[in-house]
């Protein structure tokens, strides 16, 4: 496979993923904070388990509690997911 079909296959990934993302399908999040004695982390949290709820007067809301993380130092940063977002 030649350099250019390589490239376009890169950026037709990286399109699939960001419209995955957007959608809500992709469950991964990578978050950056700091942890409680002040070290800087980033955190990747699997929230596959935590689904929004429908729209509510423009908000939507999810169990955080259920995302896990791939360190247990996350659990103790504030690098931690959104649990409320907007809708319309």
């Amino acid at each position: 496979m030649n350099k250019k079909a390589q490239m376009e296959i890169a950026i037709i990934k990286g399109i699939l993923l960001a419209l995955l993302v957007v959608s809500g399908f992709y469950a991964i999040e990578k978050i950056s904070g700091n942890t409680n004695s002040g070290d800087p982390i980033v955190c990747e949290w699997n929230c596959e388990g935590a689904s929004w709820s429908i729209c509510n007067n423009g908000k939507q809301f999810r169990d955080i509690s259920k995302c896990v993380p791939n360190d247990e130092r996350c659990l103790r940063s504030n690098a931690k997911p959104i649990n409320n977002r907007d809708c319309s």
